[in-house]
């Protein structure tokens, strides 16, 4: 018996019917989509653009931290008279003592204020720390910071400066201390990016301004792919610490 084809019927035209309404449906809602976006008071872009932060710079004053803008604007503790006159001895018993019990209580007034000294350094860095900190955690879920914030947290010398523009930009003049990390080659710093402790503080930075979106996207990249927790944006860059005459390095 020889087998026809006519009077057998296929059994994939259902799928492939469902194909060509899936097809139809597809086209005709994209038709409907280009129609309305033609006529739309506001039209949906096409090709979607990163988004740019427009939220303010923290500065120190939303901070609450009152100071000129030297950025300093740390806690101190009052000055320690560290002269030998401190404390004074009255004149006539030091003629009654022997050379040995001078120098015993010369030694004593040495250790007095050596020992001042130490305890107004050690409450002085406890402020600074405990303001340190406090300035760390407002920053969560910051993007950019002004220059009085940058200042205070280079002054800190707890957070890690990186600039993000090319190597002969940097050579030529950057925020003391700074590393450089090229924002469109960071993958080439990887291997050194992950020996940073994860919870550092990260203030990148570029030419400075809204013309310059090296610095965020490296701390994009910073936080999304090598998963730092804090990294800020200065914004104004090494326009404005230049400006206000800060600390620069060359390594030219």
């Amino acid at each position: 018996m020889t087998y026809d084809p006519n009077n057998h019927p296929r059994t994939d035209r259902p799928i492939r019917e469902a194909i060509r309404e899936a097809r139809a449906i597809i086209i005709l809602a994209f038709s409907v989509a280009i129609v309305y976006n033609i006529f739309a008071p506001s039209p949906v872009p096409w090709i979607r653009e990163p988004e740019k932060s427009t939220a303010t710079p923290l500065s120190l004053d939303s901070l609450g931290i009152s100071d000129s803008d030297t950025g300093s604007a740390l806690m101190t503790t009052p000055p320690v008279d560290t002269t030998a006159e401190a404390m004074p001895v009255d004149t006539a018993v030091t003629e009654a003592l022997t050379q040995v019990q001078r120098d015993s209580l010369e030694r004593f007034r040495r250790d007095s204020v050596r020992l001042a000294r130490e305890e107004a350094k050690r409450l002085e860095d406890s402020a600074r720390t405990a303001q340190f900190d406090a300035v760390v955690a407002k920053l969560v879920g910051v993007s950019e910071i002004q220059t009085d914030v940058a200042k205070f947290l280079f002054d800190s010398k707890k957070a890690l400066f990186i600039d993000a523009r090319p190597e002969d930009q940097y050579n030529s003049g950057h925020i003391r201390g700074a590393r450089n990390v090229y924002a469109e080659q960071w993958q080439t710093k990887i291997p050194e990016l992950v020996q940073i402790d994860r919870d550092q503080l990260i203030v990148t930075y570029c030419g400075g301004g809204d013309e310059c979106e090296l610095s965020h996207d490296l701390a994009n990249n910073m936080k999304a792919a090598l998963g730092f927790k804090t990294v800020v944006v200065y914004k104004g860059g090494i326009t404005d610490w230049k400006a206000k005459k800060y600390p620069i390095a060359t390594s030219e």
